[in-house]
């Protein structure tokens, strides 16, 4: 009898083993296990919870049902690099700002608790990036690196990812007790720490402990959020309304000017296939955070993803997209200044114009992805053009011309991806169609000290890639990918000196792993 149990146990765990897939979605472990009740023997292995529901998507999110354990000595194994790791501890929202002088246009809000990374620093001012957003924030009230680390061991959610091939859950903390679920390798839940060897989690409402030993723990960072403009006039009226006098005027300011350029038609033809292309998704699922086009995502994301498939990097966030691009019509919609493929902002809400006074967008959970008017709102904010700068068709180039753009590219970016070496080659060939440069390629390379590259020897001695000539290549053929870019800048790398240059007096457009745009 006792022989027949063991097999019966032996044969449960085996089976678990080949049905449990390897995965990174727990999502995906849930719908593929195979659910077993009512099985037990000597040594109360009860699947209480049932294997399927065991999983990730439905293990409790809402920690307050465990706040009776001790989490505050927590070990977590966070690859981070906490060089730079930045934990803002301050009871008031810290807003996020365009530029370094710490006021005007805003971007973003790092709540309490909010995590980033540090780019860069000025005497009172970082310039940060956390989660969806990159800007300038005040010093104060802010743990860094490995304070900042041991912060957020201490205070900061944890979750847990499975990194034996299978796990048990328990029903004591010792992990000695009846087996509740069987969990799969790269499984990730929610976690608190048990005073032991073992680690809290919830599952459909029912508490259970894995061992510590077949997880790898990591914290929950926050990030920044769009910036609350009650909540900044609250906390800083005069800075708001005694600057702006109102609401509308201080809308109004939050828009980053500049004189919009008519494309010709080889951009206007890319803006239509960027229209083309969104309307392909019209009736699919709205998702709150998500961004994907078939399977659901928001009225940003939206905007993000469908402009990223033709190259272009944008912000995931309705308020940064009011920075991107060139301004069309100012704060007072005006349907004879819009083109199909603009983006139109409001507050807490965007889109992509389709022309006809007419938009696309991922309106709610209720809609979905629809056709809206883009008057249907009174809260518009402001028109952006994202497809502007050179118009590709640069196919009459000399070899001495093609060469010196690939050299100059592979000097300044050969290290980076293909992208960024396709947008650095655009800011050569924005200033070359630019009245405020030289108006040819080697001209634009070699005026004054524009490129240290060129400066340093660089530029002569460097070996031209494939992948680089091909980058090249597809600047020179394609429309302008970088938002009408001049200038670019890697500060990991640059001159403090020019480094505050850049932030102080251009407008800084987007990133590329290191390397940074403005205009």
């Amino acid at each position: 009898m006792k022989n027949k149990k063991y097999q019966l146990f032996l044969f449960i765990t085996i089976m678990g083993m080949f049905m449990l897939p390897i995965t990174s979605s727990a999502q995906e472990v849930s719908s593929q296990l195979l659910h077993l009740d009512n099985m037990q023997t000597d040594k109360k292995l009860f699947l209480q919870a049932g294997i399927s529901a065991a999983i990730s998507g439905l293990a409790d999110s809402d920690p307050s049902s465990l706040n009776e354990e001790d989490s505050s000595d927590a070990d977590t194994s966070d690859s981070v690099d906490t060089s730079n790791l930045i934990v803002y501890t301050g009871t008031d929202a810290l807003f996020i700002y365009q530029n370094n002088t710490l006021d005007g246009n805003l971007i973003g809000m790092v709540p309490s608790g909010g995590a980033g990374k540090i780019l860069a620093e000025g005497e009172t001012w970082y310039l940060i990036e956390s989660g969806q957003y990159t800007g300038f924030v005040q010093k104060n009230g802010f743990l860094i690196g490995d304070r900042a680390k041991a912060y957020a061991d201490k205070h900061f959610d944890k979750e847990a990812t499975i990194s034996s091939d299978t796990a048990f859950a328990y029903d004591t903390k010792d992990c000695e007790g009846a087996v509740l679920s069987v969990l799969a390798k790269d499984t990730v839940l929610k976690v608190h720490r048990s005073k032991g060897d073992s680690y809290l989690l919830s599952i459909n409402g029912v508490k259970s402990y894995i061992p510590a030993k077949d997880v790898t723990i990591h914290n929950i960072y926050g990030t920044a959020v769009e910036p609350d403009l009650q909540t900044y006039e609250d906390l800083y009226p005069e800075a708001a309304l005694g600057t702006y006098d109102s609401c509308d005027n201080y809308n109004k300011n939050q828009i980053v000017s500049a004189p919009v350029e008519t494309p010709d038609s080889v951009c206007t033809g890319l803006m239509n296939d960027i229209v083309a292309y969104a309307m392909q998704f019209l009736g699919n699922p709205y998702v709150w955070g998500g961004e994907s086009l078939t399977n659901g995502c928001d009225c940003s994301g939206f905007v993000m993803k469908v402009y990223e498939h033709f190259g272009y990097s944008l912000p995931h966030g309705s308020s940064a997209l009011r920075g991107c691009g060139q301004d069309v019509c100012g704060s007072t919609w005006n349907e004879k200044l819009a083109l199909p493929g603009d983006i139109i902002c409001y507050e807490g809400h965007v889109g992509i114009y389709i022309g006809d006074g007419k938009m696309i967008n991922a309106s709610n959970p209720t809609n979905g992805i629809i056709i809206s008017s883009v008057t249907a709102r009174n809260d518009f904010v402001c028109a952006r053009r994202i497809v502007s700068g050179h118009s590709g068709g640069y196919g009459g180039l000399s070899d001495t011309e093609f060469n010196e753009l690939c050299r100059i590219v592979e000097a300044e970016a050969g290290g980076e991806n293909v992208d960024t070496r396709v947008a650095v080659c655009d800011v050569i060939l924005n200033r070359v169609a630019s009245e405020k440069f030289p108006n040819t390629i080697h001209d634009v390379i070699f005026a004054g000290k524009q490129f240290s590259p060129v400066s340093n020897g660089r530029y002569f001695s460097v070996v031209v890639s494939d992948s680089t000539r091909k980058a090249v290549q597809k600047a020179i053929d394609e429309p302008d990918h970088s938002m009408g870019a001049l200038y670019f800048m890697n500060p990991k790398y640059s001159d403090p000196s020019n480094v505050d240059w850049f932030y102080s007096s251009l407008t800084y457009l987007f990133s590329y792993g290191d390397v940074e745009f403005f205009r």
